[in-house]
Protein backbone atom coordinates (compact mmCIF):
# COMPACT_ATOMS: atom_id res chain seq x y z
CA UNK A 1 0.00 0.00 0.00
CA UNK A 2 3.21 2.29 0.15
CA UNK A 3 2.88 2.38 -3.48
CA UNK A 4 -0.68 3.40 -3.84
CA UNK A 5 -0.32 7.34 -4.48
CA UNK A 6 -1.25 9.98 -6.84
CA UNK A 7 1.76 11.01 -9.41
CA UNK A 8 2.82 14.44 -7.11
CA UNK A 9 2.86 13.12 -4.09
CA UNK A 10 4.83 10.09 -4.85
CA UNK A 11 8.21 10.07 -2.38
CA UNK A 12 11.25 11.16 -4.44
CA UNK A 13 13.20 8.77 -2.80
CA UNK A 14 10.09 5.61 -3.40
CA UNK A 15 10.57 5.66 -6.92
CA UNK A 16 14.71 4.06 -6.37
CA UNK A 17 13.18 1.77 -3.53
CA UNK A 18 10.28 0.84 -6.11
CA UNK A 19 12.76 0.13 -9.15
CA UNK A 20 14.99 -1.72 -6.63
CA UNK A 21 12.43 -4.43 -5.18
CA UNK A 22 10.02 -4.81 -8.05
CA UNK A 23 12.66 -4.68 -10.74
CA UNK A 24 16.16 -4.77 -10.00
CA UNK A 25 16.01 -7.61 -7.35
CA UNK A 26 14.04 -9.96 -9.65
CA UNK A 27 17.00 -9.26 -12.53
CA UNK A 28 19.67 -10.18 -10.38
CA UNK A 29 17.81 -13.33 -9.20
CA UNK A 30 16.97 -14.46 -13.11
CA UNK A 31 21.03 -13.56 -13.65
CA UNK A 32 22.04 -15.57 -10.93
CA UNK A 33 19.90 -18.79 -11.64
CA UNK A 34 19.67 -18.60 -15.75
CA UNK A 35 22.95 -19.99 -16.56
CA UNK A 36 22.45 -23.19 -15.00
CA UNK A 37 18.92 -23.26 -16.95
CA UNK A 38 20.31 -22.85 -19.52
CA UNK A 39 23.15 -25.33 -19.08
CA UNK A 40 20.24 -27.65 -18.40
CA UNK A 41 17.82 -26.50 -20.59
CA UNK A 42 15.17 -26.96 -17.79
CA UNK A 43 13.85 -24.47 -15.69
CA UNK A 44 11.11 -22.46 -14.98
CA UNK A 45 10.44 -18.65 -14.47
CA UNK A 46 7.34 -17.94 -12.87
CA UNK A 47 6.86 -14.01 -12.82
CA UNK A 48 3.85 -12.17 -10.34
CA UNK A 49 2.28 -9.37 -12.29
CA UNK A 50 -1.11 -7.69 -12.39
CA UNK A 51 -4.09 -6.51 -14.39
CA UNK A 52 -2.46 -3.16 -13.87
CA UNK A 53 0.10 -4.33 -16.18
CA UNK A 54 -2.44 -3.85 -19.03
CA UNK A 55 -5.00 -1.41 -17.43
CA UNK A 56 -3.38 1.48 -15.11
CA UNK A 57 -6.26 3.01 -12.63
CA UNK A 58 -5.65 6.39 -10.76
CA UNK A 59 -3.43 6.51 -8.05
CA UNK A 60 -1.92 3.77 -8.82
CA UNK A 61 0.85 5.12 -10.99
CA UNK A 62 4.02 3.62 -8.97
CA UNK A 63 2.34 -0.13 -9.16
CA UNK A 64 1.36 0.06 -12.44
CA UNK A 65 4.61 0.79 -13.57
CA UNK A 66 6.59 -1.89 -12.04
CA UNK A 67 4.07 -4.25 -13.05
CA UNK A 68 4.24 -3.20 -16.46
CA UNK A 69 7.86 -3.77 -16.49
CA UNK A 70 8.00 -6.94 -14.74
CA UNK A 71 5.82 -8.06 -17.82
CA UNK A 72 7.93 -6.87 -19.95
CA UNK A 73 10.77 -8.05 -18.26
CA UNK A 74 9.62 -11.80 -18.85
CA UNK A 75 8.92 -11.04 -22.31
CA UNK A 76 12.68 -10.42 -23.22
CA UNK A 77 13.84 -13.07 -20.94
CA UNK A 78 11.37 -15.41 -23.73
CA UNK A 79 12.40 -13.47 -26.60
CA UNK A 80 16.27 -14.52 -25.64
CA UNK A 81 15.59 -18.11 -23.92
CA UNK A 82 13.83 -18.78 -28.05
CA UNK A 83 16.13 -16.57 -30.28
CA UNK A 84 19.59 -16.56 -28.43
CA UNK A 85 20.22 -19.41 -25.62
CA UNK A 86 17.88 -21.73 -27.77
CA UNK A 87 16.86 -23.30 -24.26
CA UNK A 88 13.10 -24.22 -25.30
CA UNK A 89 12.79 -25.99 -22.41
CA UNK A 90 12.77 -23.33 -19.80
CA UNK A 91 9.67 -22.13 -18.85
CA UNK A 92 8.52 -18.49 -18.54
CA UNK A 93 5.37 -17.74 -16.61
CA UNK A 94 3.66 -14.68 -15.60
CA UNK A 95 0.11 -14.55 -13.41
CA UNK A 96 -2.16 -11.20 -13.81
CA UNK A 97 -4.18 -11.01 -10.98
CA UNK A 98 -7.14 -8.92 -10.45
CA UNK A 99 -7.96 -7.89 -6.83
CA UNK A 100 -6.38 -10.29 -4.61
CA UNK A 101 -7.84 -10.38 -0.70
CA UNK A 102 -4.55 -8.92 0.77
CA UNK A 103 -3.78 -6.16 3.25
CA UNK A 104 -2.56 -4.11 -0.58
CA UNK A 105 -5.70 -4.88 -1.74
CA UNK A 106 -7.48 -2.77 1.21
CA UNK A 107 -6.55 0.54 -0.69
CA UNK A 108 -8.93 -0.70 -3.93
CA UNK A 109 -12.57 -0.41 -3.35
CA UNK A 110 -14.73 -3.17 -5.06
CA UNK A 111 -15.52 -2.70 -8.44
CA UNK A 112 -19.44 -2.52 -9.67
CA UNK A 113 -19.60 -6.54 -11.25
CA UNK A 114 -17.90 -8.93 -8.86
CA UNK A 115 -19.41 -11.43 -10.93
CA UNK A 116 -16.75 -10.31 -13.98
CA UNK A 117 -14.05 -8.94 -11.73
CA UNK A 118 -14.84 -10.96 -8.62
CA UNK A 119 -12.01 -10.43 -5.13
CA UNK A 120 -9.71 -13.37 -5.35
CA UNK A 121 -8.61 -15.19 -2.62
CA UNK A 122 -4.59 -15.42 -2.44
CA UNK A 123 -5.05 -20.12 -2.20
CA UNK A 124 -6.76 -18.97 -5.66
CA UNK A 125 -3.94 -17.58 -7.63
CA UNK A 126 -1.28 -19.83 -5.33
CA UNK A 127 -3.11 -23.16 -7.09
CA UNK A 128 -2.69 -21.70 -10.17
CA UNK A 129 0.67 -20.74 -10.20
CA UNK A 130 1.47 -24.53 -8.77
CA UNK A 131 -0.66 -25.77 -11.24
CA UNK A 132 1.84 -24.02 -14.27
CA UNK A 133 4.81 -25.18 -12.28
CA UNK A 134 3.29 -28.66 -12.07
CA UNK A 135 2.40 -28.70 -15.69
CA UNK A 136 5.84 -28.30 -17.21
CA UNK A 137 4.19 -25.76 -19.59
CA UNK A 138 4.33 -21.67 -19.85
CA UNK A 139 1.39 -20.05 -19.51
CA UNK A 140 0.00 -16.70 -19.21
CA UNK A 141 -2.24 -16.67 -15.94
CA UNK A 142 -5.47 -14.61 -16.44
CA UNK A 143 -7.11 -14.40 -12.91
CA UNK A 144 -10.45 -13.95 -13.16
CA UNK A 145 -10.79 -15.66 -16.32
CA UNK A 146 -12.81 -12.48 -18.10
CA UNK A 147 -8.98 -10.59 -17.13
CA UNK A 148 -7.63 -12.31 -19.79
CA UNK A 149 -9.59 -9.65 -22.06
CA UNK A 150 -7.45 -6.91 -20.67
CA UNK A 151 -4.38 -7.05 -23.27
CA UNK A 152 -6.66 -6.46 -25.88
CA UNK A 153 -8.03 -3.24 -24.88
CA UNK A 154 -4.66 -1.65 -25.64
CA UNK A 155 -5.40 -2.14 -29.59
CA UNK A 156 -8.40 0.07 -29.00
CA UNK A 157 -9.28 3.40 -29.35
CA UNK A 158 -9.09 6.25 -26.33
CA UNK A 159 -12.61 6.58 -26.87
CA UNK A 160 -13.38 3.59 -26.40
CA UNK A 161 -11.50 2.85 -23.30
CA UNK A 162 -12.65 5.72 -21.92
CA UNK A 163 -16.58 4.32 -22.52
CA UNK A 164 -15.51 1.12 -20.82
CA UNK A 165 -13.78 2.95 -17.74
CA UNK A 166 -16.92 4.70 -17.62
CA UNK A 167 -19.35 1.77 -17.51
CA UNK A 168 -17.48 0.09 -14.63
CA UNK A 169 -16.37 3.13 -12.76
CA UNK A 170 -12.66 2.21 -12.32
CA UNK A 171 -11.99 5.50 -11.86
CA UNK A 172 -13.02 5.00 -8.44
CA UNK A 173 -11.43 1.82 -7.56
CA UNK A 174 -8.90 3.99 -5.73
CA UNK A 175 -9.69 6.85 -4.00
CA UNK A 176 -7.81 8.94 -0.97
CA UNK A 177 -10.53 6.88 1.44
CA UNK A 178 -9.48 3.44 0.29
CA UNK A 179 -5.74 4.33 0.29
CA UNK A 180 -6.11 6.16 3.91
CA UNK A 181 -8.13 2.11 5.06
CA UNK A 182 -5.11 0.24 3.71
CA UNK A 183 -2.64 2.32 5.04
CA UNK A 184 -4.62 1.31 8.52
CA UNK A 185 -4.92 -1.93 7.61
CA UNK A 186 -1.21 -1.86 7.04
CA UNK A 187 -0.41 -0.83 10.29
CA UNK A 188 -3.15 -3.20 12.23
CA UNK A 189 -0.86 -6.07 10.34
CA UNK A 190 2.51 -4.90 10.91
CA UNK A 191 1.13 -4.06 14.78
CA UNK A 192 0.15 -7.61 15.18
CA UNK A 193 3.46 -8.94 13.52
CA UNK A 194 5.61 -6.79 16.03
CA UNK A 195 2.76 -8.64 19.00
CA UNK A 196 3.50 -12.10 17.66
CA UNK A 197 7.24 -11.87 17.44
CA UNK A 198 7.06 -10.31 21.15
CA UNK A 199 5.62 -13.77 22.04
CA UNK A 200 8.24 -15.26 19.93
CA UNK A 201 5.96 -16.58 17.41
CA UNK A 202 6.80 -16.46 14.03
CA UNK A 203 4.41 -16.04 10.74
Amino acid sequence: IQHVSRIEDFPADKWQQLINIMLVGPALLTQAFLPAMISNNHGHFMTVASSASYFSLPNLCAYSMSKTAALAFLESLRAELRAVYKACRVRTSVVTPTKVRTVLAEGLNEGDDDFLMPVLEPIQVARAMADTLNSGLSRNISLPLGSALLPYLRALPEWYRGALRAMGNTDALVTPESISRGQQALRGHQSNLDHMKKLGVHS
